[in-house]
């Protein structure tokens, strides 16, 4: 019983590890880069039944939700993400929005690029992993798993939090 008082002991500590382990998610390139992913999080989203405006039904509108983090490259090459899937979405693309005129435009894009020794900002009004067709409702609190795939093939498995804006 006392090595049980004993580890009870190490439990704040343990939890202070497994929630730096979950905010931070890091991912070893083929060519020597380290992408690190901090900060991750997400947008609500309220799931409806029937279809998607892509699907069979298109009078409906698809329920959309959005991820933002920090992409940090600790490596000398610079790091593209080409790709992002989710359990919780029928498509994950990564998405910029811009500013043509006075009109806010979001549209996909074919690849972030984070350059070595430097960071990019996945932030609302700019880019982002756009999730469309969210199949079930995202509140507060809830966690989406989220893979991001890099051009060599190699995958980052990340964890966002869903919050408001």
């Amino acid at each position: 019983m006392r090595w049980l008082k004993r580890a009870g002991a190490y439990a704040p500590l343990v939890l202070t590890v497994a929630l730096v382990l979950a905010a931070s998610s890091r991912v070893a390139a083929a060519d020597g880069a380290l992408l690190e992913v901090t900060g991750a999080w997400a947008r609500p989203a309220r799931a409806m039944g029937g279809g998607h405006a892509h699907s069979e039904t298109p009078s409906m509108t698809a329920v959309t939700s959005a991820v933002y983090m920090t992409l940090v490259n600790h490596g000398s090459h610079p790091v593209r993400i080409v790709g992002a899937s989710t359990p919780v979405a029928d498509v994950a693309e990564l998405h910029e929005t811009r500013i043509e005129g006075m009109v806010a435009r979001m549209g996909p894009v074919d690849a972030i690029e984070v350059p070595p020794g430097g960071q990019v900002r996945l932030e609302p009004g700019g880019l982002h992993v756009m999730l469309i067709g969210v199949t079930r409702t995202l509140e507060p609190g809830d966690r989406v798993p989220l893979t991001l795939v890099l051009d060599d093939g190699s995958e980052l498995v990340v964890e966002a939090v869903v919050q408001e804006a």
